[in-house]
């Protein structure tokens, strides 16, 4: 596939990535936590496979997207399901993320296939881990908070109110890696979806009864990347191509 534009290799791993994660979800069927890791997991090789290419945030980017549109294909769930559907969603995703350099790294050292290495300039290592441990924090008390106030609205709105909250937290805390922000808003709808049995329900309600798990859990991983790209662009620490590894 290294022959191959990097631009339509992507497209393409994306598509194809997208297709079989939603297939899986759909029709696989991910009713437990095994079989949605699997399904995350077989998406992610094949999406990672055709790519080919290696970019700090993009695997969430790309899960995201996949989540998303296997959400919208299976909308929707009742209300007293959407915890067990939100861990389910959760799982897929992880899966995607963590099998996608496992793949690459077995074409490289099995097949002998070369990929597209990005790197972090050094100027943007300063991140701390308790720098990390802030965001993740903050995007779990803003997370819960913001969808509540979006309430039925929350299908159109989720998206940018993740974006702008990624935008702002990696202004605070430059060089902040996606994955804490991502911790932070999946722990925020943690807890959000365990507001069913408090007084909070009234208001909770309207947000779990309006989307699926799958695509709240992949609108947050896609726009939260992105977010972080463009605070990254404004410090100046967008990756930059190292070479052909």
């Amino acid at each position: 596939m290294d022959q191959y534009p990097l631009g339509l290799r992507v497209w393409l791993a994306q598509i194809l990535g997208s297709m079989l994660l939603c297939a899986g979800v759909m029709f696989g069927p991910a009713d437990n936590l095994a079989r949605a890791l699997a399904v995350g997991a077989c998406a992610s090789s094949l999406a990672s496979a055709l790519a080919g290419f290696r970019y700090p945030g993009w695997p969430w980017l790309s899960a995201g997207l996949a989540c998303s549109l296997a959400g919208l294909l299976r909308q929707h769930y009742q209300l007293d399901d959407w915890p067990w559907q939100l861990s389910l969603a959760v799982a897929s995703l992880v899966a995607y993320v963590v099998f996608w350099p496992v793949a690459q790294g077995t074409l490289i050292h099995v097949f002998n296939v070369e990929t597209q290495d990005y790197e972090m300039p050094p100027g943007s290592s300063q991140s701390s881990f308790l720098g990390g441990l802030n965001v993740a924090l903050y995007s779990a008390i803003a997370t819960p908070v913001a969808l509540l106030l979006l309430g039925a609205s929350i299908q159109w709105f989720a998206g940018l109110a993740w974006f702008f909250l990624a935008i702002w937290l990696a202004h605070a805390y430059p060089g902040t890696r996606p994955e804490w922000h991502l911790l932070g808003n999946l722990c925020g709808l943690a807890l959000l979806s365990n507001l069913v049995g408090t007084p909070l329900l009234p208001l909770a309600q309207p947000c779990l009864l309006t989307v699926d798990s799958f695509w709240l859990v992949g609108q947050s991983a896609a726009w939260t990347s992105i977010g972080v790209w463009c605070a990254q662009w404004h410090h100046g620490y967008l990756t930059r191509p190292r070479g052909v590894v």
